[in-house]
């Protein structure tokens, strides 16, 4: 069973990826003429993009790796 300590570091990692706080001002400015439905709309096509990508680059993402010639070792140096 995997262990809380590793759900947080997954959640640390995702919001540092995805930035949501960070978005909000983008977001904000850019709608800011938008109808209360066109920002959810809009907010909707935005997370489901994101969702998107991120369960692509999960499922292909060794792929692409060896596609390109980088390894998962060239990575985990950043670990230690």
């Amino acid at each position: 069973m995997v262990e809380l300590e590793e759900y947080f570091k997954l959640l640390a990692g995702l919001l540092s990826v995805v930035d949501p706080i960070g978005a909000i001002p983008f977001f904000i400015s850019l709608t800011e003429h938008r109808s209360f439905h066109e920002r959810r709309h809009i907010a909707w096509v935005c997370a489901m993009s994101v969702a998107t990508v991120l369960l692509v680059a999960l499922a292909g993402g060794k792929f692409i790796l060896e596609l390109f010639g980088i390894g998962i070792p060239s990575f985990q140096i950043g670990y230690y």
